[in-house]
């Protein structure tokens, strides 16, 4: 069964790289800029690997293996700060712990897969709720300071590895920040890696929750990385921290609803919002209110109750 998956996957590599390819090969135009782009940043594909996020067990060395044996040559290793970290010093790091990152990073190599770390759980701030901060990294001097310091020991600690080996990719989706806080924020550990290892290659995560791109960074030879999450009731669809479980089953093509409801101060443009579908008994509906010009009343109807 294992070898029967490993050759799907190998084909299905092969099968995209060669669509690829002669996608861009037909014009010579589109063939130089797709050229100068995978230039800049290698068209990586791979997986996440978690040890070091819900659990501090050291990485595996047959996942990286098959990984490289699938055809893919990119892990993101999303981590934990605290794992490594001493929790009444939170300048003391614990040299056990790094030396597992070390041998991911060298399994990597062994490999031919690109190894880049990435903060999911940082001081001051995490996308998953039930991190637990005193600290906010968007506001607070200390989580920030905190932060670099993290950044600059891995960029002291694996100076010399080449970036096409090994990325820094600040930290997992930040989410509800506008772009200036954001950059500050992020501002120190950028400055500190560089002032260590300045060839090192520095990814971050869009904004939104990885869905915009941080544009102020853009000519800072920054790389961003993005989220292709929409329509995300198909992205997510059973996706237990998103509780997919309540999405229903993706169709296509994607029901497109009007998101425009005027009331009578409106009388040109005044109509009531009707949302037509077959709907089973006890389907839940989500109505989200977002700009609200005038003190109102919103009446919500289905089938008169």
């Amino acid at each position: 069964m294992k070898n029967s998956r490993r050759e799907f996957l190998k084909g299905a590599f092969a099968g995209a790289a060669v669509l690829l390819g002669s996608a861009w090969g037909q014009a010579g135009q589109r063939q130089s800029v797709q050229a100068k782009a995978q230039t800049a940043i290698p068209r990586w594909r791979g997986f996440n690997l978690l040890e070091k996020f819900y659990r501090n067990d050291p990485f595996r060395a047959s996942d990286i293996q098959w990984i490289s044996e699938w055809g893919f040559d990119f892990v993101r290793l999303p981590m934990d700060y605290r794992q490594w970290t001493d929790a009444d010093d939170p300048y003391a790091l614990k040299e056990p712990v790094l030396e597992h990152i070390d041998q991911a990073i060298e399994l990597g190599r062994k490999y031919g897969i690109h190894v880049s770390l990435n903060l999911h759980n940082a001081p001051g701030f995490s996308v998953n709720r039930a991190a637990k901060h005193t600290l906010n990294l968007w506001k607070d001097a200390e989580a920030q300071k905190q932060f670099a310091h993290q950044w600059s020991n891995f960029a002291r600690r694996y100076r010399g590895i080449p970036s096409a080996r090994l990325s820094f990719n600040l930290v997992n989706e930040p989410a509800n920040i506008d772009e200036a806080s954001y950059v500050r924020a992020v501002r120190g550990a950028i400055d500190g890696i560089r002032a260590a290892d300045s060839e090192r290659m520095i990814i971050t995560d869009g904004l939104n929750w990885g869905r915009d791109p941080v544009r102020s960074l853009a000519d800072e030879g920054i790389v961003q990385s993005t989220r292709g999450y929409e329509p995300f009731g198909l992205t997510h669809y059973r996706a237990s921290w998103a509780n997919g479980d309540r999405f229903p089953l993706p169709q296509w093509p994607v029901p497109q609803i009007n998101g425009h409801l005027y009331g009578p101060g409106n009388r040109e443009l005044h109509s009531s919002l009707v949302i037509e579908g077959r709907f089973e008994r006890q389907t839940p509906l989500r109505v989200r209110v977002g700009q609200v010009s005038s003190r109102g009343r919103l009446v919500v109807q289905a089938d008169g109750p």
